[in-house]
């Protein structure tokens, strides 16, 4: 079973400096990483960083113009919720 948990923030001042900065706490932290960038609709750029970590919860971080997004999923128990009634 997996917990996964999401929060919306705004937009920082520079997206691509942000991801940056963030790439550098989680491999600090003994995290592998791995960043892309697309593009939204209107044409302008979203960066995003993705994070794993043997046993760790599993960490995307979305950073645009718009807003800046951060999931977190780790699994919390073995099986199904079903099977905790």
């Amino acid at each position: 079973m997996q917990f996964s948990w999401s929060v919306e923030g705004a937009s920082p001042s520079d997206p691509q400096d942000y991801i940056d900065r963030a790439e550098v706490v989680l491999k600090e932290d003994g995290y592998s990483t791995h960043k892309t960038t697309t593009s939204l609709n209107d044409g302008r750029p979203l960066h995003y960083l993705g994070a794993d970590g043997d046993g760790r919860p599993k960490i995307g971080l979305g950073s645009s113009a718009l807003n800046t997004v951060l999931q977190l999923s780790s699994d919390c128990a073995e099986g199904n919720a079903s099977d905790f009634g």
